[in-house]
């Protein structure tokens, strides 16, 4: 077996860096995109403009028209009404004008060769429209045809209102004593003259719908209609309020497009997820295949029969194989290995183990897998079969549902199918893993009845806090028929593999949250039973009456917390307390505080010396039964912890603490570094501050991740700062302060924020790069150390950079080198151009703002990103007093 090497396959090819620019191109293409809602805004407006420019060019025509026409001196038949008269040739059939003053336009051939009694009908009819008022509901009635220009059926309500205003107005002339006859034969007589030239008045009386204005006046059952119909209003209506809907849908396409983008965003977090993961799975695979290889030569070239087998041999002599505790560990928890019977001298093509991580992982098509000759190829899902590494079951997974996440006991639910006519053994084991915590796992047994879908309610524990690295894991097997099932030679090794894994990460599934409509305080009496309760069992753990506490656990505690041996494991664990297990002296130590009731849990608060836990009690046939131990729930923390802890108040700070703790000793200390650093930094950026900040300290990160779920030992968001303080670890007083101030000014890439904070911490008399691998070293003094060891990250790389803190970032050499940077910035330019660009600058990991934050920089400062970098390492490296 050779050296193990990546081979390029023709179904997908191993290359982060590839994969990492595509998805890089993804995010530019993004950014110009035009999508879908933004088409139909575009298309909308255009429309509406284009409605709105032919509504403006008639009425500036009309305008036009006005003021070169004629007026008549006398109004004849119009009385003393205020209404013009004009005559033009620019028209050919009546046209009312005018919002303020009316004015009558009438083709000057009409006026002199039309007899006064038939003149007097038309402006009769004209006369109807300027006392109704009607301009105005013309105008209202074409701004709603440029907005709603789209919509079908507001043209046929347009219509509709067009025939009522003119029938209404016809039957006025009707009302003054004119004939229908000969009314009508007046304005066909009209319309033949008009139709001869295309001119406005022809199209005005064509709008007006000739042919239904004459059937009106010649039917003897008309109304004499002086109001708009109902039916005319309901249309008009309908048609408003349906194209409402329509902008309703346009805009919840918009809004679902909105979240099929974050989705894309969110998928696109997952491929470069899925990226480090198959980084990880071939790099591991590769040097785990040297391993097999020199297990191989030294057993006749054969590799072990399991893993177990590697692993004892390994244990027997550690140094052999050179495999490490940290590959071991992976090897035993993310391989699939079927190389049972296979040696060095098989075929190249003959596979042996596979990367299970990337297997499982929910997005991924395929996963590493490695080969006899020592080769890593990504195989598809679809091509894995082919090796025939997948135990044969009979047994059909059929629904997995799982009940929101939290630390402590969770509920799995499982529904599986078995399609033979034997009853078949199934067993499910769950395993979870929580940062910094550890692992658990839980193992359940059922028999499946011959061609029945089975329903099993299965519990399992989250041993530390949810966080974005918890994730729960679930295999299925199928040990055989239930007739031939052997627990004793199971549990001695003859045990199958699973036939189906999958892995949920902590994102994928709903966490548990205290509802704080629902949670409120247990009465008196639930109380005293819940606390009573939780006295009964610590009695019968300190008296060894093991079986009596047993029975005030439910059955879901029971499964997850003390696996498949049960009572047994629980009385070991009471006894002789053990790495991972929830001890008997821990349960003792247990005082309660409060309780709260959200439905039927009853919320128990218990304090474990410096520690806080929550513990979940049910009702269970007349008796109140333990249910789950946990941390307190992270976005319920502040509310249950900071009620018992000791607080000292001053001008600026609310601080919390636990009794006892260093930081309840050296309060006043502490008092005084948090006041000095407030009012310094309000100095330097010569502005005054009443915001007050809350600070949380833990004495130790294991509470304090317990309590919060926060990983490390610093922490600002919002106006609260926790931090972790002792003998061993107390944290630069001024930094997250500098965090906390800063907000209200910007959020600028974290260059400029994080290196912000380091900077005012040296600037404040701490040490600020003491807890960031800087020891007693001065910023410009380490950033020269890490310039001479050629450990530096560019500057063009550094600015992009959403987060510094994890193992990517490589905090010991971005933390030093952003303070340096920011230093420089103030020193050579001005504390007021550093402001300004902490105020322009975005914080974002889109590469078009990121690109735009350089352009912004040369802006203020005058020079290139290139030509601030060349004169920064000029600066420090001759800053050797610094």
């Amino acid at each position: 077996m050779g050296v193990p090497v990546v081979e390029e396959l023709s179904d997908e090819i191993y290359s982060p860096t590839g994969i990492y620019a595509e998805v890089a191109a993804v995010d530019d293409l993004k950014t110009h995109m035009f999508t879908t809602k933004n088409i139909l805004a575009v298309l909308w407006l255009t429309g509406v403009i284009l409605m709105v420019a032919r509504l403006m060019t008639g009425w500036y025509r009309l305008r036009r028209i006005c003021l070169s026409a004629e007026a008549v001196s006398e109004n004849s038949g119009l009385g003393n009404r205020n209404v013009r008269i004009l005559l033009t040739s620019q028209v050919q059939g009546p046209v009312c004008f005018g919002l303020f003053r009316g004015a009558i336009l009438l083709p000057r051939q009409i006026y002199e060769n039309t007899v006064a009694d038939k003149l007097e009908m038309i402006l009769n009819h004209e006369l109807a429209h300027i006392e109704r008022k009607d301009y105005l509901t013309n105008l209202f009635q074409r701004v709603v045809e440029a907005i709603l220009f789209f919509h079908p059926f507001l043209w046929y309500a347009s219509l509709q209102l067009t025939q009522q205003r003119e029938q209404i107005c016809d039957n006025h002339v009707l009302a003054e004593g004119a004939s229908a006859d000969d009314y009508t034969v007046l304005l066909t007589q009209i319309v033949e003259k008009a139709m001869h030239e295309d001119r406005l008045g022809a199209v005005a009386l064509i709008e007006g719908r000739l042919l239904s204005r004459v059937r009106f006046l010649l039917n003897p059952d008309r109304s004499q209609k002086t109001k708009l119909s109902i039916r005319a209003v309901f249309i008009c209506t309908a048609t408003i309020l349906t194209s409402f809907g329509i902008f309703g849908t346009v805009r919840l396409a918009a809004k679902t497009e909105t979240a099929m983008e974050t989705t894309k965003v969110k998928s696109d977090k997952t491929d470069i997820a899925l990226t480090n993961l198959r980084r990880e799975s071939v790099e591991n695979l590769s040097q785990f295949g040297l391993i097999l290889a020199a297990y191989a030569a030294d057993h006749q070239d054969k590799f072990p029969d399991t893993l177990e087998d590697l692993f004892d041999s390994i244990r027997e002599e550690p140094s052999t194989y050179g495999l490490t505790e940290e590959l071991g560990n992976w090897a035993n928890y993310n391989v699939r290995y079927f190389g049972k019977g296979k040696t060095i001298k098989d075929s190249g093509e003959t596979a042996i183990a596979y990367g299970n991580s990337l297997f499982e992982a929910p997005a991924s098509e395929g996963t590493n897998v490695l080969f006899v000759n020592g080769q890593v190829k990504f195989i598809k899902k679809d091509r894995l079969k082919k090796l025939d590494s997948m135990p044969k079951t009979v047994l059909e997974i059929l629904d997995i549902k799982i009940d929101p996440i939290r630390q402590g006991t969770n509920v799995i639910r499982v529904k599986v199918q078995n399609k033979t006519e034997q009853a078949q053994m199934f067993r499910l084991q769950m395993y979870t893993r929580s940062p910094g915590v550890g692992g658990w796992g839980t193992s359940s047994f059922d028999t499946i009845e011959a061609g029945k879908i089975k329903l099993m309610r299965h519990a399992c524990k989250i041993r530390g806090p949810v966080t974005d690295g918890t994730y729960i894991r679930l295999d299925f097997h199928n040990p055989g028929s239930a007739a031939s099932f052997d627990m004793d030679k199971w549990r001695n090794g003859e045990r199958t593999d699973w036939f189906k894994r999958v892995r949920y990460d902590s994102s994928d599934l709903e966490h548990y949250k205290i509802d704080k409509s629902l949670l409120k305080e247990a009465s008196k009496g639930e109380a005293e039973a819940v606390v009573k309760t939780l006295r009964q069992i610590q009695g019968h753990i300190k008296n060894k009456e093991y079986e009596s506490a047993w029975n005030l656990f439910t059955q879901d505690f029971r499964e997850a917390e003390f696996q498949l041996n049960g009572y047994e494991r629980f009385k070991q664990m009471m006894e002789s307390p053990q790495r991972y297990a929830l001890s008997g002296l821990e349960l003792l130590a247990l005082e309660p505080k409060s309780v709260s009731r959200q439905n039927n849990i009853f919320v128990l608060a218990a304090a474990m010396r410096d520690k806080l836990w929550t513990v979940d009690f049910v009702r269970a046939g007349g008796q109140y039964k333990l249910d789950s131990i946990g941390g307190v729930i992270s976005n319920d923390w502040q509310e249950r912890l900071l009620p018992m802890l000791e607080k000292r108040t001053t001008k600026h700070f609310d601080i919390y603490y636990f009794k006892g703790s260093t930081a309840g000793k050296e309060i006043e200390q502490i008092i005084k570094e948090k006041e000095k650093g407030f009012a310094e930094i309000c100095r330097f950026l010569d502005k005054d501050s009443d915001q007050r900040i809350k600070m949380v300290f833990f004495e130790d990160g294991e509470t304090k991740r317990r309590v919060t779920a926060h990983q490390g030992a610093g922490w600002a968001f919002g106006n609260t700062i926790v931090e972790i303080y002792n003998e061993e670890q107390k944290l630069d007083p001024y930094h997250e302060t500098v965090h906390i101030l800063m907000h209200p000014f910007g959020n600028p890439p974290v260059l400029f924020s994080e290196g912000f904070a380091v900077y005012m911490s040296e600037r404040l008399g701490a040490k600020a790069l003491k807890n960031l691998s800087g020891g007693q070293s001065s910023i410009y003094q380490r950033v020269r150390e890490l310039k001479s060891k050629n450990e530096w990250i560019p500057l063009d790389e550094l600015i992009t950079y959403t987060n510094i803190g994890s193992a990517q970032s490589r905090p010991p050499v971005s933390y030093p080198e952003a303070a340096s940077f920011v230093k420089f910035l103030i020193d050579s330019y001005g504390k007021d151009k550093f402001l300004e660009t902490y105020k322009i600058l975005e914080h974002s990991g889109n590469k078009q703002i990121q690109k735009r934050n350089i352009e912004k920089l040369t802006n203020i400062y005058g020079k290139s990103l290139i030509e601030l970098g060349k004169q920064w390492e000029e600066t420090f490296m001759k800053s050797q007093s610094q």
